[in-house]
């Protein structure tokens, strides 16, 4: 999935990004916005776009004085669900956050890192976690496997991404183990449960 542009699962075109935009617009907004802040700098291509999805009724087109501005028709039948597109990024990071804050043994940090963590996920990169383990949890306890073997499996089925799950107990991280990857969850991390200051 590409996380940089949620709506690419549904449209391959820039309708999507033109529909992302204005789900989350708080206000009306022109063309030149719209294209703006969908990233594009094909002025005609986003009003094509524009023209089309105002065609299909689910974004509205007002003149305002020489310019026309855009929203998206909340009363729509197709508008939930494009907002809940739109939203998916946060979805995941709920999703992820409700599972992970629910293990027994629970971690004691769970952190999202990489591409995702940056904002800058496409289809091709792997969504990265760093999992601490309570140094009293054995690797392969049954209950602690069945727990990240469940997410990495679930994860791809949310998502068609790789999954890749770093994970050490306190003592390894203590001991240096992943310290690079421990400087970019500082910096960039998605706590998902506990804290780095919790070992």
């Amino acid at each position: 999935m590409d996380f940089t542009s949620p709506m690419r699962v549904v449209s391959g075109g820039l309708d999507g990004p033109v529909l992302a935009v204005l789900a989350r617009a708080e206000r009306p907004l022109t063309g030149r916005e719209v294209a703006r802040e969908a990233g594009q700098s094909s002025h005609s291509g986003v009003r094509g776009a524009l023209a089309r999805l105002v065609q299909q009724g689910v974004v509205t087109a007002l003149p305002a004085g020489r310019a026309t501005i855009y929203q998206l028709n909340r009363e729509h039948l197709a508008a939930p669900h494009i907002v809940a597109l739109a939203g998916l990024t946060d979805e995941l990071s709920r999703r992820l956050r409700e599972r992970v804050r629910a293990w027994e043994p629970a971690p004691v940090w769970a952190t999202v890192v990489g591409a995702f963590a940056q904002g800058d996920a496409g289809p091709e990169d792997p969504l990265e976690l760093l999992v601490v383990r309570p140094d009293e949890t054995d690797r392969e306890d049954p209950a602690w496997r069945a727990q990240v073997d469940g997410l990495r499996k679930d994860l791809a089925a949310w998502t068609g991404n790789a999954v890749v799950i770093v994970e050490h107990d306190v003592d390894e991280l203590e001991a240096g183990a992943a310290a690079e990857l421990v400087r970019e969850a500082l910096i960039d991390g998605i706590d998902l449960a506990g804290s780095p200051g919790a070992y």
